[in-house]
């Protein structure tokens, strides 16, 4: 996968976790939806009569996407209209998604610390195991076979008479 990116530094963690933050409630993924459909402004009055919530949930809802920078506010009198900021989400998203793309494509990590579970608990007790004759391995005791073979009897029961 290959971003585009605009030659702009990538976002800082802090604008990321803004805008995440942001786009992590319901509500405010749905007013981000009607703003881009609508292409232009929408007044907080129409985005208010969309949801079942108070007008002032919806105030803070808004007040949150407007701190984060996805809408920007137009205020007129006692009216505010709100129109999506395309380019910023686009950024921000864009650029957060390259934090996931390898440094080299080329590049692997190579494995390291512990491979099992038992190891893990091992490590975070501070106990080593034995080594093996590699020298890499712990040591794998091998079973007793003189326990294994020897079969106990088991003694019949009994049945107690009242």
């Amino acid at each position: 996968m290959t971003l585009r990116t605009s030659g702009h530094p990538p976002p800082s963690l802090e604008d990321v976790d803004r805008v995440f933050l942001a786009l992590a409630h319901e509500a405010r993924r749905q007013m981000l939806i009607l703003l881009g459909q609508s292409g232009d402004e929408l007044p907080s009055g129409y985005l208010a009569a969309r949801f079942a919530h108070s007008w002032p949930t919806t105030s803070r809802h808004l007040k949150v996407l407007e701190e984060a920078g996805l809408v920007e506010v137009r205020r007129q009198r006692r009216s505010s209209n709100y129109r999506l900021n395309r380019d910023r989400l686009n950024s921000i998203v864009t650029g957060w998604l390259g934090h996931l793309e390898p440094v080299d494509p080329g590049q692997r990590w190579t494995p390291s610390g512990p491979r099992s579970t038992s190891a893990l608990a091992r490590r975070a007790t501070g106990t080593t195991p034995d080594l093996g004759p590699g020298g890499d391995q712990p040591d794998r005791k091998q079973p007793d076979t003189a326990q294994n073979t020897r079969q106990t009897k088991r003694q019949p029961r009994r049945e107690v008479s009242p």
